[in-house]
């Protein structure tokens, strides 16, 4: 239960890993298709390449072991040492409590199994050599109790990225001057 609610209303893997109706507001998931992969991330829209969410169903990781999820979620690396670009934002994901990651990998294992192939993503050069310095290591962290509501809020605020939307952004860094002041476009 605990993973349901984090993947879907925390650090939202379920918005990015399905397929999303954009004719209604705030694009929700469609509803069947949670996990299925394929929400695109282009040129188009500003970024370095083309990047497409992979499919975090059953169908896609059933010979994925826990510890092979576990790395990608936090460190943002596949098991084929493919980098994720950090639109995933793993590096907020890196410092969660293990168990919320161990949650989480047991929900989307809980997920109905769609067959969905999606595209490898294709970084623009330089950035497809740029993208393979992101990758850190995980410092995992220990969640708060909940009943120090600043720092539990810290690590769920931490956890759902909200500095990435609502800082402002631009030539691939943050202004950190500005943090959670808003401002960030989203061509």
């Amino acid at each position: 239960a605990r993973g349901k609610y984090l993947a879907n209303h925390v650090s939202l893997c379920i918005d990015c890993h399905s397929k999303r109706d954009w004719a209604t507001f705030s694009a929700p998931p469609v509803p069947g298709t949670e996990g299925m992969g394929g929400e695109k991330f282009l040129k188009d829209y500003g970024f370095p390449g083309n990047f497409y969410s992979g499919n975090i169903t059953p169908a896609a990781l059933k010979d994925w072991s826990d510890g092979e999820i576990y790395r990608t979620i936090t460190e943002g690396v596949d098991r084929n040492e493919r980098p994720f670009f950090p639109v995933m934002p793993y590096p907020h994901y890196a410092s969660m409590d293990p168990e919320d990651v161990e949650a989480i990998i047991a929900y989307i294992r809980t997920l109905k199994a769609i067959k969905n192939v999606v595209k490898i993503s294709e970084p623009d050069f330089p950035f497809s050599l740029i993208i393979r310095t992101i990758p850190k290591k995980a410092t995992p962290g220990k969640r708060p109790d909940p009943s120090q509501v600043i720092d539990y809020g810290g690590y769920l605020v931490n956890m759902a990225a909200c500095f990435d939307c609502h800082t402002e952004f631009d030539k691939g860094e943050y202004n950190e001057a500005k943090a959670f002041a808003g401002g960030r476009v989203f061509p």
